[in-house]
């Protein structure tokens, strides 16, 4: 069994794979079964030890049965081709969602960022008046702006993820309590954190800079 398990793991299309012998497989048989007690002599024997065997990529998942079919020592494969098809569907749809809505967020920023560092500008025309008369540059003007327009952008992108944070946290500690979905592992925040994080600096910083020199560009007459 440890042989076989170790040659379905070789496969680089297959992720995780867990090992349930015949109690285990016999007592979630039983589990949420009315009148468990005529199953009672129901020797073990009846049920085969399987894997549980997870995919990496629901677009390949035919062609992962068909590898695991086709491997000696498997006996008999289970899996649900529709419902994976219909969680392939889902999750193109939530993609082409989530990418017209960062999309429109981000068009949102950087209205908000441009219009943020147009009003820094026209409160500060004299001193700008003052530093060019004094022979500065352009690029020595628009700097501080810049500069200005990229901490905003790395603070707002702190603050959203620390609310993204307590919004994951409590919708994982909802679906836990709930046992609703467990077809699924579930990720803590933890494990993805750093991740997170990294994007939201780099896409703060990025609409921060580039709103505040579109604002400067238009704006800004130096």
């Amino acid at each position: 069994i440890a042989a076989l398990q170790r040659r379905v793991e070789s496969e680089d299309i297959i992720g995780e794979v867990t090992l349930i012998h015949k109690e285990q497989a016999k007592a979630d048989y039983l589990e949420g079964r009315e009148n468990q007690g005529l199953y009672a002599d129901l020797p073990d024997e009846v049920f085969r030890d399987r894997f549980s065997i997870h995919v990496k990529d629901l677009a390949l998942f035919e062609e992962t049965v068909e590898r695991v079919e086709g491997m000696v020592g498997i006996v008999n494969t289970r899996a649900a081709a529709e419902m994976a098809e219909w969680f392939v569907t889902i999750r193109n749809v939530a993609t082409a969602l989530a990418t017209i809505l960062v999309a429109i967020l981000v068009i949102i920023s950087l209205f908000i960022m441009t219009n943020t560092i147009k009003l820094a500008t026209f409160t500060r025309r004299e001193e700008i008046a003052i530093m060019k008369m004094c022979g500065a540059t352009n690029s020595f003007v628009r700097w501080p702006f810049v500069i200005e327009g990229l901490l905003l952008g790395i603070m707002g992108a702190c603050i959203a993820f620390l609310i993204q944070w307590g919004i994951y946290g409590a919708a994982y500690r909802a679906i836990a309590d709930s046992g609703a979905i467990t077809l699924f592992s579930r990720l803590t925040f933890q494990s993805l954190a750093w991740d997170v994080l990294r994007a939201f600096l780099l896409a703060g910083a990025l609409i921060g800079a580039l709103g505040s020199g579109l604002a400067i560009r238009r704006f800004l007459r130096v």
